[in-house]
């Protein structure tokens, strides 16, 4: 059973949720963590406003923390690339490097680290996006054939 984590725009959200159903439905025991593609079960409708990240940072922060516990309960992490977005899905890309490099998903109690995977689905963006674990692929389609091929 693999357990991926999808980091995108918050506004990509019913985009991935059909990326995860295909993604069950041809990988066998595949997951995907990522409550944020539910809208945090129906609770956040869009992203945060400035406004309201400043008027209430820790009511926002519980979505971040959720967020960080998900990709803490995966062994994969999608980083969905494109324009627009206010950067989150970059932080929890750096998150996962952090993980990956410095053996901190063993003291999470999370699997070790050769079964952690970087991937990144369309673009690099930044010099992040160049850590030489990082796995690119072009289009969603080229990634899940790739998934469907490592099961055999």
């Amino acid at each position: 059973m693999t357990r991926y984590y999808f980091a995108s725009r918050y506004s990509r959200h019913e985009e991935l949720r059909s990326y995860r159903e295909e993604l069950m439905r041809v990988v066998s025991g595949a997951t995907v963590t990522s409550r944020w593609i539910d809208l945090h079960n129906n609770e956040l409708e869009a992203s945060f406003t400035p406004e309201a990240l400043a008027a209430d940072p820790a009511g926002c922060w519980k979505y971040g923390q959720a967020d960080l516990e998900d990709l803490a309960n995966s062994e994969v992490i999608v980083s969905f690339t494109g324009p627009g977005g206010k950067g989150g899905r970059h932080i929890e890309h750096g998150v996962a490097i952090a993980y990956f490099d410095n053996h901190i998903w063993l003291d999470l109690g999370g699997p070790p680290r050769d079964a952690f995977r970087l991937t990144i689905v369309g673009p690099r963006e930044n010099v992040f996006h160049c850590h030489p674990a990082t796995e690119v692929f072009a289009t969603w389609g080229e990634f899940l054939w790739n998934e469907l091929r490592s099961q055999s």
